[in-house]
């Protein structure tokens, strides 16, 4: 029943908005923000949420916590998370007096999910890198399948069930088939996943009940399916072309952009591609306790030399330094291999080391900053210290 579908819609995305507020992000776990009152503001759209009079003003509040999204975060990156638009929308129409606008609702979340899907994958095809990465952290998602091939596969399927949700094809399996893939990758990331996951597992449920609604879904009208599925084809083919083309333009952009030093501007935030392949600079980071007293760090690079004497001069492909961190802050910059760290205090800490060129920038590669990272325990005198 409609109501249904429109109760779901207001406790999953309730629950989506108090998960944020309480964790101190914009809409997703991972849109970290200082921004306080934008925080506070997704608690007054929850709070809009549970009165049927103010849903249609907690749509609008979706769309100004989107727009506030772009604003901090660039439009590039808020692409990721337009299904906030299409549920801003749906909440709007949903109980429109003006049919036409109602009929709306439901395409509006399929499309924004479906976009959103495909965005993600063509993310892995472009950037196959990034998503090597998560498995270097977590093997056992590639099932023993070499990682290049996995990427590349895991991207495929991702771009395939978008668009097969924007045309809502076997609608109610795909939901369910969704749902249980994002359920398992629970099982490895914990509760981070589960929360940017809900606002997805609310659309599939919609999806799962009401199905593609009173709309006739895209490429539906050609009613033979001996001919719907050709074009259906040769439009999941063409939309993926399509789609590569603003997200390679809107990458390297957005690349340029961050690397592009205002004057006077900090160039330890910086950034400069180091290039990639078998040439590109690589680092490890091991640390050492030291037998009599501290710590010694130890940076094993490769494609790289350390260059102290020009330290804050022009950048000069394959040399520089690095820089140390303990808990993300800055420590110490690096000229050489080894580095001895006095005095640690007892606890957790997380020892982090980037390799930078001699203007402080920072090497990536493949837009992957280039560095590494160790946890490490610091016991009490009376016992022994480990290293993780």
């Amino acid at each position: 029943r409609s109501d249904h579908i429109l109760y779901v819609m207001r406790i999953g995305v309730g629950v989506t908005l108090v998960w944020c507020w309480q964790a101190g992000t914009l809409l997703a776990p991972e849109l970290k923000t200082s921004t306080n009152w934008a925080v506070w503001l997704q608690l007054l759209v929850a709070f809009l949420l549970v009165f049927p009079k103010t849903i249609p003003l907690a749509g609008a509040g979706l769309l100004i916590l989107y727009a506030i999204g772009i604003y901090l975060f660039g439009l590039f990156h808020m692409f990721d998370y337009l299904l906030y638009v299409g549920v801003s929308w749906f909440f709007l129409v949903y109980e429109s007096r003006k049919p036409r606008l109602k009929i709306t609702a439901l395409p509006a979340l399929y499309a924004t999910l479906g976009f959103c899907l495909i965005w993600l994958g063509i993310e892995k095809l472009v950037y196959p890198s990034w998503a090597k990465l998560l498995l270097q952290e977590h093997p056992q998602l590639a099932l023993g399948v070499p990682h290049d091939f996995f990427v590349t596969a895991a991207a495929l399927v991702e771009i395939s069930l978008g668009f097969m949700i924007l045309v809502c094809f076997r609608e109610r399996l795909l939901a369910m088939t969704i749902t249980l893939v994002f359920l398992l990758t629970t099982l490895v990331f914990g509760r981070e996943e589960l929360v940017g996951h809900t606002l997805i597992h609310t659309v599939l449920i919609v999806f799962l009940f009401a199905g593609p609604g009173e709309s006739t879904p895209p490429l539906h009208w050609i009613r033979r399916l001996s001919f719907r599925l050709p074009a259906i084809a040769l439009a999941f083919v063409a939309l993926t072309a399509l789609l590569m083309l603003p997200y390679t333009l809107g990458s390297q952009s957005l690349y340029q952009s961050t690397n592009a030093m205002p004057a006077g501007h900090d160039r330890h935030n910086m950034m400069i591609d180091a290039g990639s392949g078998p040439t590109a600079p690589t680092l490890l980071l091991a640390v050492h306790k030291d037998p009599m007293s501290g710590w010694n760090v130890e940076l094993l690079t490769e494609n790289f030399t350390f260059a102290p004497e020009s330290a804050s001069r022009d950048h000069v492909a394959g040399q520089g330094h690095a820089h140390l961190l303990i808990n993300g802050e800055k420590v110490a910059r690096v000229y050489g291999p080894w580095f001895h760290i006095p005095n640690i205090p007892v606890g957790s800490h997380t020892i982090t080391a980037t390799l930078n060129a001699n203007n402080h920038s920072q090497l990536t590669v493949d837009n992957v900053p280039v560095a590494d990272s160790v946890e490490l325990e610091v016991l009490p005198p009376s016992r022994s210290a480990k290293e993780h």
